[in-house]
């Protein structure tokens, strides 16, 4: 079967960037074209289609207007429910969340995209937190201040926020929120702040840098934090709050502040394990079982 990946258009944005990350890993194995559009045109040529579905940019591809089998691709969920911020529309529909248990047989649940690549890790003298991802509703500064201020005396924090493509006012927030956070951390902690957009390469190995990268917000919006996906690649342990958008991560390392950010930054068997569990190579097996299903629905 010949395939066709579509992807949202490019910009400054997790979904686009982990779109990218499942073409690289299902083109390693399967024969499936790549393009970015939000409209494909004629696509008959093909057996099916995936599309990474954006609710803000591509909401008009599914399965009744491409004319093919058609395999939604959705980043967008909440707790199980695949369909929080996209259509019933497809003809197979991909959850890139361990955590999703959705009772229909055309949802399927994969493993996070982590693509096979390993940095060097660098270890520094004195203990280096890190921080990365949009500035976007639901991320209060305090939770982290908080947790590193109480904790270290001496430390290195490293904040790369970006700004964001599809969100409003995007600079002057995302300047003003670390510049904020490095003012209420105490005087002895170093901090450095870079908002320069990275490649996927270059941010991997950004996080390569770090001994711990500290998420303790909370967000009542669709999806995974794919900030972790990143971690996991790089090798680096994580701290997290109990929100849901860290589900995934729960059940292999805990929550803040059950788990003391020390007690994390040593926990490096968690993130073996989930870069185990979610491999590329699993997550070709996934998508094997969706073509099967695809073959006969």
């Amino acid at each position: 079967m010949k395939g066709l990946f579509i992807n949202c258009i490019p910009g400054q944005c997790s979904i686009y960037e982990s779109g990218l990350d499942v073409y690289t890993i299902l083109n390693q194995k399967f024969d499936i074209d790549y393009t970015q559009t939000r409209n494909p045109g004629y696509v008959g040529i093909y057996d099916y289609a995936i599309v990474n579905y954006n609710l803000q940019i591509n909401r008009g591809l599914t399965k009744k207007t491409l004319q093919i089998k058609t395999i939604g691709l959705n980043f967008e969920m909440m707790p199980n429910n695949p369909f929080s911020a996209g259509p019933d529309e497809f003809d197979a529909l991909c959850i890139p969340d361990p955590t999703m248990n959705y009772f229909r047989a055309d949802v399927f649940s994969f493993p996070r995209p982590i693509i096979n690549y390993f940095p060097q890790r660098i270890k520094s003298a004195i203990p280096v937190i890190g921080f990365h991802g949009f500035v976007t509703a639901g991320k209060p500064i305090e939770p982290i201040v908080n947790a590193i201020n109480k904790e270290f005396d001496v430390a290195k924090v490293k904040l790369h926020c970006p700004f964001a493509t599809h969100v409003p006012n995007s600079h002057i927030t995302t300047v003003d929120y670390c510049n904020c956070l490095k003012s209420l951390l105490k005087p002895s902690i170093q901090v450095e702040i870079e908002h320069n957009y990275f490649s996927k390469i270059e941010l991997i190995n950004w996080v390569a840098t770090c001994d711990l990268m500290v998420y303790h917000y909370y967000r009542n919006m669709s999806g995974l934090a794919a900030t972790i996906d990143q971690c996991i690649c790089a090798g680096t342990p994580v701290s997290v709050s109990d929100c849901s958008t860290f589900r995934h991560v729960h059940a292999y390392s805990g929550a803040y502040p059950k788990v003391p950010l020390i007690d994390a930054m040593n926990n490096l068997d968690s993130v073996k394990k989930m870069r185990e569990d979610w491999s590329e190579v699993k997550f070709q097996q996934r998508f094997e079982q969706v073509l099967n299903f695809l073959q006969h629905c």
